[in-house]
């Protein structure tokens, strides 16, 4: 929980506007043939730009500054020497940290022309959406979890249930859990002030990872 008049609000602002710096840059530099080694190090090369720190990198071990995750491999995937190829999906997750303030966010690219893959990108970013629309103060965190859900059922979709958003701002992960399924009367109370990080994830036959 944040205070809106603070300073630290003010870095989490930057914190954000650097995060989406990066992953728009990203996704220009992203095309067939890219190389996800290369992604990393432009990855680095930006962050040092900007002045900003990956959150994700050594973060209980994990190894990469960027999750790269390739197709079926839902999240936190780590690089490798392979170039993408028409066909693939290629999901982009960082974590900006920005003056002690930390933000958390994702794009999916793709690449490829499959019906089923364009549609399952399009529903999540929907699912996305969707909640954006009704989110304040005073909602319970069960009814991101409803909407998000609602929009995956109605199109087919699996949800991935042990995967979860979450709060951010002060650490990496915080209170609350923002699950991807629930109940519009249950959950926390979102307040003036929280940060989160809202993440559906769908999948075309199976909500088990």
């Amino acid at each position: 929980n944040i205070k809106i008049d603070s300073q630290e609000y003010q870095n989490l602002i930057k914190s954000g506007q650097i995060l989406h710096k990066i992953l728009t840059e990203l996704t220009d530099f992203i095309k067939i043939d890219t190389n996800l080694n290369d992604i990393v190090a432009k990855t680095n090369q930006l962050l040092k730009l900007y002045k900003a720190d990956s959150s994700f990198l050594n973060y209980k071990g994990y190894s990469s500054p960027i999750c790269l995750s390739l197709n079926d491999t839902i999240v936190h995937g780590i690089a490798n020497n392979y170039q993408i190829k028409r066909g693939d999906i290629i999901s982009l997750d960082l974590g900006v940290k920005y003056k002690n303030m930390f933000t958390d966010s994702a794009l999916t690219l793709n690449f490829s022309n499959n019906n089923q893959d364009i549609k399952l990108i399009n529903i999540t970013k929907k699912a996305l959406l969707n909640v954006i629309k009704i989110i304040r103060p005073g909602i319970k965190t069960g009814l991101i979890g409803e909407v998000i859900e609602k929009t995956a059922l109605k199109n087919g979709f699996k949800v991935i249930k042990e995967l979860s958003g979450h709060g951010t701002g002060k650490n990496v992960h915080e209170k609350p859990t923002i699950y991807n399924y629930g109940n519009r009367n249950e959950g926390y109370i979102l307040k003036v002030g929280d940060c989160i990080a809202i993440e559906p994830m769908f999948a075309l036959i199976s909500e088990k990872i």
